[in-house]
C-alpha cells in the first residue's frame, strides 16, 4: 500500500509542479475498483470538470503490474500520465519533458 500511495503523490506533484497552468488544482482519488470490474476495465478515469482522476487500484496492481511483472511506481506513474493527458487532450508523452513554456 504505501509504494503505491507514494507513486500516486510523486507523481501527483511532479504534474501540479511542472504544468501549474493546467494541473495546480489535480486532484487524486484512489478507489479499489470501478462499479463493475474486469480485466477488460479501465484503470483510471477522470472528471475534466473538477481536474480530479480517479486511479483503481486493485485493477493496477493485480491485472497490470503482477501479472507482467512491472514496476508497480512506475505502472502507477504511467497511469496517471495517460489519464492526466487524456484529461487535457494531449499526448501523455509531453509529461516526459517539461518546457520552460509550461
Amino acid at each position: 500500500m504505501g509504494n503505491f500511495n507514494r507513486a500516486v503523490n510523486e507523481t501527483a506533484d511532479y504534474l501540479r509542479q511542472n504544468w501549474p497552468a493546467q494541473l495546480s488544482e489535480l486532484r487524486i482519488i484512489v478507489l479499489n475498483v470501478p462499479t463493475k470490474a474486469t480485466d477488460q476495465s479501465a484503470r483510471w478515469a477522470f472528471d475534466r470538470k473538477s481536474c480530479t482522476v480517479y486511479l483503481y487500484k486493485l485493477l493496477i496492481e493485480q491485472f497490470d503490474a503482477r501479472r507482467e511483472n512491472l514496476d508497480l511506481m512506475t505502472y502507477v506513474e504511467m497511469c496517471l500520465f495517460e489519464a492526466a493527458a487524456a484529461m487535457l487532450e494531449i499526448d501523455p508523452h509531453e509529461f516526459m519533458h517539461p518546457s520552460e513554456d509550461d
